[in-house]
């Protein structure tokens, strides 16, 4: 579609139409659109190609008598294109009489949903706080990631800052745009990103602030021949929404420094989800655990205890951008982690102690398979379970040690690794009892007949059972576990 709009033959226009300066031309429209740039259809743009001389001499817009200066130019190698912002009458009024589709809006994205999360800070150290998106439903939507994040801070993010019910001044924070790229989301898909309030206000005092947070969406329709839909026939596929919510975050003053990095120069990461839980019966090392993106995970991220650098002792990835990472600790610098992040120190206690083992052994002969069974058995009532298994893939159940003498001088262990192995929880009720079995022969070689000396062990690992799963869910439940060693002495005879 084209338009030609009337010659201007006077300096000041009679018919509507769009002209340039106070030279007399016909200006010539071609590829008209005019679609909607607010969620409500009352703000419209009125776009066009016109020809790349034209907008050097400031065009404008004559509806009735309104005299619409042009909004912005544009060119490329071969067109100039010029937009001009309208009100819903005007816009109604010029599509009508030029024969041009109003194009609205429609809502995008009821399916999304944002928590936002942040804290405990301390004062003069970065105060990352994140915001969780989640899409829920099937609907074919996609979110502009970027765009507003060229200058000192990301500016989809707002916060409002209160302590005491007075704001806090907020800090300039102009931005020039910025690379943007569209998101598509599947049903239940999340995406965390985050800002360091401290770009938004500055906060000199310990204490509990109230913090007002939004997130600007801007979603659109993804199309076949990209995620964005072509400008201008798609520009009204859009749809504008702020998610917000109030939280509180606590503040402390100088203290411990405690704080997740990744990379050189370091970059401060806010961890998700975060736990410490001890990792020994006798409550010294612990371990801290947090939720984290995939990409800080492959970066290698630190922990920082008071100027000491605890590398990830490992990381683990699951789906989309999700992974985690723990550290271990002893017990001073997990205090110092619980205390700072607002965590429990979650540690163990003893399970199990009703449990009891007897070994036996028998008559064997050279070269032939040595069994030595172990009856486990549950005096007491105690709500605890047993982990079978887990040591077994490979040549022995390494959850077995056996240490064996003849005439006091021990025989030379054999090699065998294990790579872990299924496992399943036992349960006891009081007077129960559970019967294993290992072949001796897997541990020592006996070629000699005779009377040996046999140490023997069994490597427990103990959990309290839930209702959810039969073993405690890692890592709330991550410090429900007693680990403990059941032994006995006993002579066999080889011939």
């Amino acid at each position: 579609m084209w338009i030609v709009l009337a010659q201007l033959a006077t300096a000041t226009p009679v018919d509507d139409g769009i002209y340039i300066g106070k030279s007399s031309h016909q200006v010539v429209v071609e590829n008209p659109h005019i679609f909607a740039t607010a969620n409500a259809n009352t703000r419209f743009t009125f776009w066009g190609e016109v020809s790349k001389t034209l907008n050097v001499h400031g065009p404008y817009l004559k509806v009735g008598d309104q005299i619409i200066k042009v909004s912005s130019v544009g060119s490329d190698a071969m067109r100039s294109t010029i937009t001009f912002e309208l009100d819903r009458q005007t816009a109604e009024v010029v599509a009508s009489r030029h024969g041009i589709e109003i194009r609205e809006r429609t809502e995008l994205g009821r399916g999304f949903s944002g928590v936002f999360a942040g804290g405990p800070y301390r004062v003069g150290e970065p105060m990352p706080l994140s915001v969780t998106l989640r899409k829920a439903g099937d609907e074919d939507v996609a979110m502009w990631v970027g765009g507003r994040n060229r200058g000192p801070r990301n500016n989809r993010f707002s916060f409002a800052v209160f302590k005491d019910g007075e704001q806090l001044p907020e800090l300039q924070g102009w931005d020039f745009g910025g690379l943007m790229s569209p998101r598509a989301f599947a049903d239940g898909e999340e995406l965390t990103l985050e800002a360091d309030l401290a770009s938004w206000v500055e906060i000199a005092e310990p204490g509990e602030y109230e913090v007002r947070a939004g997130f600007d969406m801007e979603l659109l329709v993804p199309q076949e021949n990209g995620m964005g839909g072509d400008w201008p026939e798609h520009a009204h596929e859009v749809w504008e929404r702020t998610l917000t919510q109030t939280l509180t975050i606590q503040v402390h003053g100088p203290g411990p420094s405690v704080g997740l990095f990744v990379g050189e120069p370091r970059e401060k990461v806010a961890p998700s989800s975060p736990h410490v839980f001890s990792m020994t019966n006798d409550n010294s090392r612990f371990l801290f655990w947090t939720r984290v993106d995939k990409t800080v995970a492959q970066r290698g991220p630190r922990l920082e205890v008071d100027g000491e650098i605890i590398a990830a002792s490992s990381t683990g990835s699951g789906s989309n951008q999700e992974a985690t990472a723990t550290f271990q600790l002893d017990r001073e610098a997990a205090q110092t982690v619980a205390t700072f992040y607002e965590l429990p120190l979650s540690e163990r206690r003893e399970l199990g102690s009703g449990l009891s083992g007897t070994f036996t052994g028998g008559s064997y002969r050279v070269g032939e398979a040595m069994p030595i069974a172990l009856s486990i058995e549950m005096n007491g009532e105690e709500d605890f379970a047993l982990w079978v298994g887990g040591r077994n893939r490979g040549p022995r159940n390494n959850r077995f040690t056996f240490a064996v003498f003849k005439d006091g001088v021990q025989l030379t262990e054999l090699e065998g690794f294990d790579f872990g192995g299924r496992a399943y929880m036992q349960t006891f009720d009081d007077g129960q009892t559970l019967e294993l079995q290992a072949d001796l022969s897997r541990w020592v070689e006996i070629t000699e007949p005779g009377t040996y000396e046999i140490r023997a062990g069994y490597d427990m690992e103990l959990v309290i059972p839930h209702d959810d799963r039969q073993g405690g869910g890692w890592p709330d439940r991550g410090h429900e576990v007693w680990e403990r060693t059941l032994t006995g002495d006993l002579t066999i005879e080889v011939r």
